[in-house]
């Protein structure tokens, strides 16, 4: 008569620990893809931030009449350094119309934006 074993086998057991390494090296590679990609975009999002308050003061100013002209300035924001070029081109076609790029950028990217004002 035979016996009949109940339980796991040795390859059963190494079978079923290799699929559940698997399983947990695909999620721990998502999740650390993820946070480094939510990294990358609050750094873009800060310096689009920054851009667009730096456009908002520009303006603010020229509509004013407080014309300043702005070269190149850093922030400091949280641990990170930015540096933030404005330039303000006055324009040649338009009466009293003011061209406003402004440049932030860090070690790895640049954002850039462009945007127009008429003083008043």
């Amino acid at each position: 008569m035979k016996k009949r074993r109940m339980g796991f086998a040795t390859i059963e057991c190494i079978v079923s620990m290799t699929i559940i390494c698997i399983g947990i090296y695909i999620i721990s590679n998502a999740l650390y893809n993820s946070y480094s990609f939510t990294n990358y975009n609050k750094k873009r999002f800060d310096m689009l931030n920054i851009a667009k308050s730096t456009i908002e003061d520009v303006k603010y100013n020229i509509k004013n009449e407080v014309y300043t002209d702005v070269n190149s300035d850093y922030i400091e924001v949280e641990d990170y350094s930015y540096k933030v070029n404005t330039i303000i081109e006055k324009s040649t076609e338009y009466y009293q119309c003011y061209k406003i790029n402004v440049v932030v950028s860090n070690e790895d990217t640049n954002i850039r934006l462009e945007s127009y004002v008429l003083q008043q």
